[in-house]
């Protein structure tokens, strides 16, 4: 699990040695936000958690 805050971060490094590779993979991108598809099933707003879960 990888927080991106830029192109050339770990994750960017690793995902451009796998497209160098041709190896098959899967980025499973989940937005602190729920967006149009969301992955989860979420409806286009609802957030990971809800503001009492975590305090």
């Amino acid at each position: 699990m990888h927080t991106r805050w830029h192109d050339d971060d770990l994750a960017g490094r690793i995902v451009r040695q796998l497209d160098a590779t041709g190896r098959h993979y899967r980025v499973l991108s989940l937005p602190a936000q729920a967006v149009l598809h969301d992955p989860l099933g979420r409806a286009v707003g609802d957030f990971l958690w809800d503001e009492g879960t975590y305090g």
